[in-house]
């Protein structure tokens, strides 16, 4: 209702009796509009993250509790269906390899990076006396993808390839084993520690030169030309090493463990080494901390915005004859929080809500106005 009374405000001309003019407020509607866009987008955003946050912490803090701990990697047909932590050595059935370039390893993935050597146009701003110009340089690089040389401005001399002739992709082992489980394909995605291969073992190919661990497509490696190739080769999860999961019991298989009632989010977590079950659960502790940290940011500066935009106009139009006093964001953010908290933790958000109200009532615009002078109030009238 206050933001529709702001926008009826800045619509009707007021009258300026020292003046005997007409003076309208409509410069103000634009401004109207996207503080309360901000502040509603706000409003919504951070109840929504705030009961997120409280309902993955508690339904997660339940789950701790029904997570069944195994002594070693071995399939217990009561455990099916639940959530298990497993610690055992990662084994794989074959090593993953590139025969052309001499490459195996015996790992969950094998990730081919590969780039090219290409043209690059850098624009720089140069100020003179009275204009401003900008300078074009052009210099090679290794690049990932390709550099499309027709959209530069002196393109001749400067031409790229139109496609690398390798492609970069990422090999996964077909069975992943834990000891008598397998890992589904989302739990092998999970691996994520790249580690480089720097094998001085030399490709079979002439056409192809080793160094530090780069595979390059070149007749010189120190002077490469436009269009070579190089290619970088690394591994995640290597046969031998121990990691611990806490995952779902399929079967013999290892499976991400999808909850409804925690916002649809997946609880199956990974690390390497021997962990606990309250050390796993601190690693999603962390990461939905994080995440609610920068959401909350984000969603406070959204209200900061909105709030200030409406605060400014209900002092200038809306009241023109009371003296507001300013309503700071905080106790709005306070007032949500507390609101989105209730159910999980009723006796902090109980405190939120009340200081919240304390501090919104004293100062809303029309529980303690006060008459500002007559000689600057009187002078306004809306028509």
């Amino acid at each position: 209702m206050l933001f529709f009374q702001c926008l009826r405000a800045c619509s009707r001309p007021i009258f300026c009796q020292k003046s005997g003019r007409k003076v309208s407020h409509k410069k103000y509607q634009l401004t109207t509009i996207f503080s309360g866009f901000f502040f509603i987008v706000g409003v919504v955003l951070l109840f929504e993250c705030e009961w997120e946050a409280g309902d993955v912490n508690t339904k997660a803090d339940q789950l701790l509790k029904s997570i069944v701990s195994l002594p070693s990697p071995r399939v217990y047909p009561e455990n099916e269906g639940l959530l298990v932590h497993v610690t055992g050595i990662v084994d794989v059935d074959e090593p993953l390899t590139e025969v052309e370039y001499s490459v195996s390893v015996p790992a969950v993935k094998l990730k081919r990076r590969v780039q090219m050597y290409q043209w690059v146009e850098e624009k720089d701003s140069i100020s003179r006396v009275n204009e401003l110009s900008l300078s074009r340089e052009y210099f090679t690089e290794w690049r990932d993808k390709i550099v499309n040389s027709t959209k530069f401005i002196e393109p001749y001399g400067h031409e790229n390839p139109k496609s690398i002739p390798l492609n970069t992709t990422i090999y996964v082992s077909d069975i992943v084993s834990l000891g008598e489980f397998t890992l589904s394909s989302e739990l092998k995605d999970m691996f994520s520690n790249w580690v480089q291969i720097t094998g001085d073992q030399r490709p079979e190919r002439n056409d192809v030169k080793l160094h530090a661990g780069l595979y390059y497509h070149s007749m010189d490696v120190w002077e490469p030309e436009v269009g070579d190739i190089r290619l970088q080769f690394s591994y995640a999860g290597l046969a031998g090493d121990l990691v611990t999961f806490i995952a779902q019991q399929h079967k013999n298989e290892l499976r991400p463990f999808w909850n409804e009632s925690v916002t649809q989010r997946d609880l199956s977590l990974l690390a390497y080494g021997r962990k606990s079950v309250e050390e796993m659960f601190n690693i999603l502790h962390r990461e939905q901390t994080w995440q609610t940290r920068i959401k909350r940011s984000l969603c406070c500066v959204l209200l900061y915005c909105g709030m200030t935009g409406i605060s400014q106009i209900i002092k200038m139009i809306v009241c023109p004859n009371r003296k507001i006093e300013y309503v700071s964001p905080y106790s709005i953010i306070m007032l949500i929080l507390g609101s989105a908290w209730l159910y999980y933790y009723p006796v902090l958000s109980s405190i939120l809500i009340a200081g919240a109200v304390f501090l919104v009532v004293p100062f809303f615009p029309f529980s303690r106005s006060q008459t500002v002078d007559p000689d600057n109030a009187a002078q306004y009238q809306y028509l």
